[in-house]
């Protein structure tokens, strides 16, 4: 395994890990839930993404690059338009189903799972580290042993902030009281939505000014 590549895979990885989404739903789940949630949360992020990455490297992202090959030229910025629209939708109706929360909410790994791939699931048009990361792999030709060694690699420098979110002592958990909890959920959950809506309307309005 070449080390510039890898130094390169870590790099793009560390920039992708950086997703003030998923670090907003961890932290959420770290201090108004509990530990197992944040636990069974980044377990479905990682097997979500890590299967997306093992695609976009050996099968869809082949093929997707040989379709843009001869693709007009505004075919891009359609489609990144098409998911900025789907970001803003997401966020929007992250705002509008948001619910107030009198007292803690049950701890649930089933539902922490669910949300770890649906977060995952909607933060992939914005996933352009991972994109790069898989185009480098796909290209040096490392076979598959190794490339799927670095796709490995990558995921879990991605979910690293996640799972130190989760070790944070029960102690910096369990100071403030259930107010301020509720009140830090759902100001989470505002947060949530408005990077959706943010990213969304960026990367919409990007596209829309390469198309004038």
């Amino acid at each position: 395994m070449q080390t510039p590549l890898l130094l390169a895979i870590v790099g793009l990885a560390l920039a992708d890990s950086l997703n003030p989404t998923s670090l907003a739903v961890a932290a959420y789940l770290r201090f108004v839930r509990g530990k197992v949630d944040v636990l069974a949360f980044v377990a479905a992020a990682y097997i979500t993404y890590l299967a997306v990455a093992v695609l976009l490297t050996y099968a869809v992202g082949p093929a997707i690059r040989m379709g843009f090959k001869n693709a007009p030229a505004g075919t891009v910025p359609a489609l990144q338009i098409v998911l900025g629209g789907v970001l803003i939708a997401i966020g929007l109706r992250t705002w509008t189903g948001r619910k107030p929360c009198a007292t803690r909410p049950t701890p649930s790994t089933k539902s922490a799972s669910a949300l770890g791939f649906m977060a995952t699931v909607a933060d992939l048009p914005t996933a352009l580290p991972l994109l790069a990361a898989s185009g480098m792999i796909a290209a040096a030709h490392s076979g598959m042993f190794a490339g799927m060694g670095l796709l490995i690699v990558y995921v879990l420098v991605c979910v690293a902030p996640l799972l130190a979110i989760a070790l944070i002592p029960q102690r910096f958990r369990g100071g403030a009281p259930i107010a301020g909890k509720i009140r830090l959920a759902g100001a989470l959950s505002v947060l949530v939505a408005g990077v959706c809506v943010v990213l969304g309307a960026t990367a919409s309005g990007e596209a829309a000014v390469a198309l004038v």
